[in-house]
């Protein structure tokens, strides 16, 4: 965790200001604690290796990038479609919307492989064996529960990620990768658990699956409309209270670059304080002097950020990026089955 998560973390406004800004890739390599990592790499380990071998180190690289950028996209006309400060400016981190995408492309190409699927009520957690599309397809439908337990998580990164990884695996994956690995399957040898007889006699995706996959294109399409409808020339201020709540405000204003002033500070003492410690902010730190006064509640510190789009691009390359998916993933559900390996 870091004082100024502004300095790796892209922010919806930054992408509208500049697509291309490089905290676009910046941002998935950092996260917001051990478990954010953790449970980034669980599911890139449980599905990564096998999506790697249908594409080959360096396409999969590529696909890998290529999904974070259309994950980014998507949560930055969401945050446009809600009108929301904090929306906005929201530092997002973390390599879920580039995992996000590997799972779209494994339910692609391995459908019928088996895995397991663990859920956890308080202390105790139960496992049972299921194929991999149904897995993902829980996974997926868990997203719109999501934000009611944790606002904090941009989903529709999740969501658009995912998108464009179904999109995307029949455009990077290798037809002798997929050839290789149908004969090593034949001859017995799984990158895996063994699965059932059943398993891999069911071929394509099932009604649960489509259905799943159906909704989550049609929620991304819905807010990419209301994404670019709402957006608007403002400058946002947000203040980040030490405690974590966070007071908003849109005001009318030029377009200007972010910026992160000085810290605002006051007390919640009814009686007037002598001295008031006084905060700055440099080289991305938040320095406030120390001051004790007793008798006296602890006085919290805001962080006053502004930030107000500067050009349209970003919107541009976003709608460019989610027209472009979603062409694409209309043929590659058409040739889902002849791309599947199990």
């Amino acid at each position: 965790m870091f004082d100024n998560p502004w300095t790796v973390g892209i922010t919806a406004s930054e992408f509208v200001e500049n697509p291309l800004n490089p905290k676009v890739i910046l941002s998935m390599f950092a996260h917001a604690g051990i478990f954010h990592i953790l449970g980034n790499m669980l599911f890139l380990y449980k599905y990564g290796d096998n999506v790697e071998a249908a594409m080959g180190r360096l396409r999969y690289l590529l696909f890998y990038l290529a999904c974070c950028y259309v994950a980014v996209a998507a949560q930055m006309l969401f945050a446009s479609a809600t009108g929301l400060p904090r929306q906005m400016l929201a530092p997002m981190v973390g390599a879920s919307g580039a995992i996000s995408g590997v799972l779209g492309a494994y339910i692609y190409l391995w459908p019928g492989s088996s895995t397991y699927r663990c859920f956890c009520i308080r202390y105790a957690c139960y496992c049972r064996k299921m194929a991999a599309r149904y897995d993902i397809a829980i996974w997926a439908g868990f997203q719109f529960l999501l934000p009611l337990l944790e606002p904090s998580v941009a989903v529709f990164a999740h969501t658009g990620g995912l998108i464009a990884g179904v999109a995307l695996a029949p455009l990077f994956a290798k037809r002798e990768n997929v050839e290789r690995l149908r004969e090593d399957i034949r001859e017995g040898k799984f990158r895996g658990l063994q699965p059932e007889g059943d398993e891999v006699i069911i071929k394509g995706w099932d009604g649960v699956v489509k259905a799943v996959l159906a909704a989550v294109v049609f929620v991304v399409l819905i807010i990419a409309i209301l994404g670019v409808k709402s957006h608007t020339w403002q400058v946002y201020s947000v203040k980040f209270k030490s405690s974590g709540y966070v007071e908003e405000a849109v005001k009318p204003g030029p377009p200007r670059p972010m910026t992160v002033e000085k810290v605002v500070v006051y007390s919640e003492s009814c009686y007037p304080m002598t001295q008031l410690p006084t905060c700055t902010f440099q080289n991305g730190q938040v320095y406030c002097s120390s001051i004790i006064i007793p008798g006296y509640p602890v006085v919290d510190r805001y962080i006053l950020v502004r930030h107000g789009p500067a050009t349209n691009a970003g919107v541009v390359a976003s709608i460019a990026a989610l027209a472009a998916i979603s062409l694409q993933l209309a043929r590659a559900v058409r040739t889902q089955r002849e791309w599947e390996i199990l």
